[in-house]
């Protein structure tokens, strides 16, 4: 319908828009009345050198190019970004909280929470740091079911078999306090009445030790 070239201009406008007064019209209206847009078409397409960077195709799509990994393609300076439906969806890449934190409500039978690294092999799968902790904890978990039967409130299962291990599954130490009341690991169930406040079972046990308690101080 139109068409405008101005490839000798350097600097200025190539089309310019203003309506000061505007309150609830629109400065730029595109339609595409009887939703005819299918396949690639496009609301708005910008391109370089007819490789288009940013486009605006059927259903609001909104594709940007960007650049590389690490530099921005959307900048969002102040607001908020909202999703009322649907799904945050990332193949490759980092997720950057530089000063923020994150807040999971969900209301389904389903993990709230999953973390998979199937090829980590050296570093560690989930790290948590806090080292100004006064009276808080690093890892606070609780609930408050009345209807648990099955299933520990901390499940830690290895269930690959390997002679080469020569750690334990799970490791728990401090070297952070002499007070009186610290200690490393501490169980409390006052309300039992006919369970084990510990069980352990190591049934292929030959020369090891179910449980071995240790102690070098020449001061006790």
């Amino acid at each position: 319908i139109a068409s405008f070239a101005g490839n000798a201009i350097t600097v200025g406008k190539g089309i310019s828009v203003t309506m000061d007064a505007v309150t609830t019209g629109d400065m730029l209206y595109l339609d595409n009345g009887g939703a005819t847009m299918t396949g690639d078409g496009k609301f708005i397409n910008c391109n370089d050198d007819n490789t288009s960077k940013f486009s605006v195709a059927v259903n609001g799509l909104t594709t940007i190019a960007g650049n590389a990994s690490g530099t921005d393609a959307l900048v969002v300076t102040a607001g908020d970004i909202l999703v009322t439906s649907g799904h945050i969806d990332m193949t490759v890449g980092d997720m950057t909280l530089a000063d923020g934190s994150v807040s999971i409500t969900d209301a389904d039978n389903a993990a709230s929470l999953s973390v998979v690294n199937n090829t980590v092999t050296t570093a560690d799968a989930v790290t948590i740091v806090s080292n100004a902790l006064t009276s808080g904890s690093a890892l606070d978990i609780t609930s408050t079911s009345t209807g648990k039967t099955t299933g520990g409130l901390v499940n830690i299962a290895q269930t690959g078999a390997t002679t080469t291990q020569e750690v334990p599954s799970m490791t728990v130490s401090t070297s952070a306090t002499t007070h009186a009341s610290a200690g490393i690991a501490s169980f409390t169930g006052n309300a039992l009445t006919i369970g084990d406040a510990v069980s352990i079972s190591a049934n292929a046990l030959t020369s090891g030790s179910a449980l071995d308690i240790t102690s070098t101080s020449t001061g006790k």
